[in-house]
Parts: structure tokens; sequence; C-alpha cells
């Protein structure tokens, strides 16, 4: 009975407040709240209330909490690191917000997986009623600081919002504090900041605070451990035998192109219930080719006259990225009956460098194998010796152990090398997708970035980020893929092509070497060296796909070692708020 009505009030959402009053005056007498607490019942009462936005249900619940009439997992993170009080504030819900911080159990100094707490959410946001919301509270921690050891006040300081600044700095002179000359580890304070900017209000502003001088550092190392957590990966050292081989791996036909696909298994949402699917190139098949309806054919390496049609629908899970240069589609199991592949394993280790690799192919429409290895890893791409062809694109590079490492792309000619993307890069932007498709929908993974509004983009201007590609720029590009010796099948991909790039490639205003990209699933950036300049002389996408991009995401490792050390305290203010809009910008 108790798991009917648990189930009941989660489910149903327009439940009477009066129902769940009564329940939880008689919770101790039936157990209600820790049957309601079991992960086996899903979303507690307040998360599920804070899902649906229903502020009464909130009211209620704290209100009951307070009389400790109920224990509330009030500071427990969902599966994306973040708490209730951190949800609200990257939804800018200002209603939801004065609900929670009416608790008082509530931590609002908690940390999320960017090293910021609510506060500092609310500062990246410009959000000025949530930051005084925030520190109404007593127990709000001004002094805390990121992992660059950067303050609200900081962040403040650094996106040039004096209003914030006169918020923070009046409560920390109640406090008989001073942070204006706190330094982080780019060696700026507040008031140094605000001197850059010649902001002179914000000066003053700061200069109010220095009657009690504190120059405070802090040499400690911050925890920037990746965590991407692979779910209990078992892996299947058996070698496969050359039937399964064949079995494993097929030939693309789109329109009068070809190309090459296999058959993996993806541990997404569990390894216990993965997706099964085909993967290959995006420009084997495009965003233009997996809209419902569109198919394309394939066929098996000994039947070459029995083509496969594969139907795009709105039921299976489909992702595809121009930048990564994947496309993937699960598979019905109608298909799979059909066509009986094997399925590929994929390894949950990054393959390494001078790593020994093998590939199965269809150069020429005829199925081959090849040896090679890897000689260097750069970002997502893998670049590697094997000897391809046309029709290879979308290849896949299996280890000694015939599981996937990575997806092969294409051929640099003037670097006598070719070039493929890492499996893990590829499930990171499938599970992205996967994991968020009840709030953005299935169609998000199949489409490139959104076209931004004009609202949306001078959103992004504000913070320092510009279309990188003038119409100037275009036309040259356009005119340049027209004089191409392709098909004209070809042309018209390569035109799709440069329409997401026109929309999807940023520069920082302030960072003349920073490049941004849009994909429908993370933000990247790269830091254009003297070579890269060298290198590039115009941003078509073959061009931008060479670059070393990394995606913006939480204690990476990668980002670290390659941008980090090399920006100054306001790019960093960027990047993390970047990180912070998550999918929100494409």
């Amino acid at each position: 009975m108790i798991k009917i009505l648990i189930e009941y009030i989660i489910n149903v959402d327009d439940i009477e407040i009066e129902m769940i009053e009564l329940l939880i005056e008689h919770a101790n007498e039936n157990n209600f709240i820790s049957k309601l607490n079991e992960k086996k019942y899903g979303d507690y009462l307040l998360r599920n209330a804070i899902k649906k936005n229903n502020i009464e249900m909130v009211n209620l619940l704290i209100k009951f909490a307070n009389e400790d009439k109920i224990e509330l997992n009030s500071n427990k993170k969902n599966k994306f690191g973040d708490t209730p009080l951190i949800v609200a504030c990257k939804k800018r819900n200002k209603e939801l917000l004065k609900c929670l911080l009416k608790y008082k159990k509530i931590d609002i100094n908690e940390k999320m997986k960017y090293g910021i707490n609510a506060l500092m959410i609310a500062c990246y946001f410009k959000e000025k009623d949530i930051v005084d919301l925030i520190i109404e509270r007593n127990d709000v921690d001004l002094k805390i600081d990121d992992n660059k050891n950067n303050s609200p006040l900081h962040i403040a300081c650094y996106l040039n919002n004096i209003e914030i600044v006169r918020s923070l700095v009046d409560v920390i002179k109640k406090n008989k504090k001073n942070l204006s000359n706190v330094m982080n580890r780019y060696s700026d304070t507040p008031l140094c900041i605000a001197e850059k900017y010649k902001n002179e209000e914000m000066i003053n502003c700061l200069y109010s605070n220095e009657d009690r001088d504190e120059l405070e550092t802090d040499d400690t190392d911050s925890d920037s451990s990746l965590c991407m957590i692979n779910e209990n990966y078992c892996s299947n050292s058996e070698i496969i035998s050359n039937k399964n081989k064949e079995r494993s791996i097929c030939l693309i036909k789109v329109e009068k192109d070809y190309g090459t696909g296999s058959f993996i298994k993806i541990p997404i949402p569990s390894s216990k219930n993965p997706m099964r699917g085909i993967i290959t190139n995006n420009h084997v098949i495009n965003e233009n080719k997996l809209k419902s309806g569109e198919s394309f054919e394939i066929y098996k390496s000994s039947e070459y006259n029995k083509p496969i049609q594969i139907k795009i629908n709105d039921k299976n899970f489909v992702f595809t990225s121009e930048l990564i240069d994947v496309t993937f589609i699960e598979l019905s199991d109608e298909t799979i009956n059909e066509f009986n592949p094997f399925f590929l394993n994929i390894n949950n280790m990054d393959v390494r460098k001078d790593e020994s690799i093998e590939i199965l192919q269809f150069p020429k429409k005829e199925l081959s194998t090849a040896h090679g290895n890897i000689e260097k890893i750069h970002s997502f791409n893998l670049y590697h010796n094997i000897s391809t062809y046309f029709g290879s694109s979308g290849s896949p590079l299996l280890n000694r152990n015939y599981e996937v490492v990575g997806v092969h792309k294409s051929s640099i000619k003037d670097k006598n090398v070719n070039v493929a993307v890492k499996y893990s890069e590829i499930e990171f932007a499938i599970r992205t997708l996967y994991d968020n498709k009840d709030v953005y929908g299935i169609k998000k993974a199949r489409e490139s970035a959104k076209l931004l509004s004009e609202h949306e983009m001078d959103i992004l201007n504000e913070y320092g980020l510009k279309l990188k590609l003038s119409s100037d720029d275009i036309n040259e590009l356009k005119e340049d893929i027209n004089q191409l010796n392709i098909s004209e099948n070809e042309k018209i991909i390569k035109l799709n092509e440069l329409k997401i790039v026109q929309k999807s490639l940023f520069y920082c205003t302030f960072s003349k070497n920073l490049l941004f990209y849009r994909t429908n699933y993370v933000w990247y950036v790269t830091y254009l060296s003297k070579e890269d300049h060298n290198f590039i002389s115009k941003f078509n996408l073959d061009n931008i796909k060479c670059l070393n991009w990394y995606p913006l995401i939480s204690n990476s490792k990668e980002l670290d070692n390659s941008i980090d050390s090399k920006i100054k305290g306001r790019e960093f203010i960027l990047i993390t708020w970047l990180k912070l809009t998550e999918l929100m910008y494409l």
C-alpha cells in the first residue's frame, strides 16, 4: 500500500496538497518517509516537486521538515552532481530558491562538480536578485573560492557587474571583512580587475572596503582528476572468428556515395542494457539523412546484390556530430533479426601511442583488413598509419582483442597520416544527450547545434563571444567549394557543413588565441598556437576538425593541461560560465 501511494504521489501532477499533509502528519506511524526515500521508488518528493516546479509542494515539505516531522535529503546530489539549490540557481528560478532557502538544514555553501556553489552560479549568470536572496542567510560564506581561488567577488568583477559587486561588498563590510585585495591563482585581486576595466564606480566601491587589508593566497592544489565513470564494463578478450568479422561490418550506400559502417554495443544506459547500432562518419550519413522517414542501404560483404534498407524513425536513438565526425544509429530488433550482425564490444580504456591496431574497411567497395599503429593522440583525434582508401570512412579501429577504440575519419595528405576519433569521446557525447533526452527531446541528438535567437546571441556577445565567420568569409568559402573538382553531391554536403560552421564557430573578443565551437552536446575550446595560425588560412570544417579541441567539462585533466596554463582569469571565468550553461546554448 505504501509503495502504491508513493508512486502515485510522484507520478500524478495535480495531486491535492491536503492529501500530502495528511500523509506526512502520519509519517511516523506508517514509516512513509523512510519508504519514500528508498532509491527504488525514484525521485523523492522534494526532488520531484522541484522537477515539476511545484512551489506549493516545496513550501509544504520544507514547512514540515523545519518542524522535524519529516527528513528531507535537501543536500543530496542528482546524477549530474547538482543539489536542489544548485538546480534552482542554474534555472534562475527565484520562487523555488526562496522556498529552499527557508529550510534550516540546507547547505548553501555546498559545491557542485565545477568546484563552485549556488552564490557563485548566481554571480556567473549575473542574477543580482538571486545573489541578494542567498547573502541574506547568516551562514553564507563570502570567502568561499573555486579551484582557482576565485571568490564570488572575483567573479562579479571579472564580469564587470557593479550591481552584484555592491551587494557583495555591503555584506562583506557588515561582517567587518575585506576581500578587495584577496588574490586568486592568476594573481588578480577584485580591485586590480576593476582597475583593468577602468571602472571607476567599481574601484570606488572596492576601495570603500579597504579599511582592513587582507592579502590572502591559497596554494592548496585542487583535485582536477577526470571523473568519467564507465559503468561496470566487462571486456570480451576472445578474438572473434573471420565469419563474425564479416558480420560486424557493412558497406553503406547513401545516394551515389559509399562508406563503411560497423555494428557496436554501447553501454548506455548500462552495460547490462546496451544500445546496439551502426556507427560511421557524419560525412557518410549527415543530419539531413537522419530525419524521420529518410533511409539508406547497407550491404553484407558476401551479399552485394542484397541491400537492406535502414529507415530512420522517431523511436530509436540517433546521434550525429560534424565536429568529431561520427553518426550512430540504434537499430530496431526487426533490422537486427534481418541482418543478423555481430556486435563489436568497445574498449573502456583509451588507446595509447604506438599501440598496435587493426582496421576493417571497404576501400573500393571491397572488404579488407589492414594493420598499423597509433602515431600520436591529440584531443579527440587518433593519428594512425594504417593504409586506407576511398570508402574506408567510418571504419572501426580495433585493438588486439578486437574491441573498438576509434572510428576512422580521413587522411591528411600533406602530413601523410590518417585520422580517427577516439571511442571515449563518442561515448561521452552519446551519453550526454541520452541522459538529457527527457529534457531536450530525442531529436536533439540527431541535429547540429540549434540556430540561436537574437537574444541568445546578445548574451553570448555580452560575455565576450562572437561568431568567427563574417559574411565575406562565408562567400569566399562558398566560392572555394564550388571550384573543387568533386561531385555535385559532395559540394552540397560541404555547403551544408559550411552552414553549420557559420552558426557554431566563435572567437573570444578579449583573447585572440581562443576559439570555441558549439556542438549539440558540449562547447569545445581550442587555443590557437602559432603553428595553428600558419596551418589554417580558412576556417572550413576540414581544417577545424584538425585543431586540438577540448570539451568544456568538469575536472578535465586534458583541459587543465592544454588550456588552463595558457589563459588568464577573465578567460577562465568565460570558460566556467560556458560549462555552467551546459546544453542551454547548444
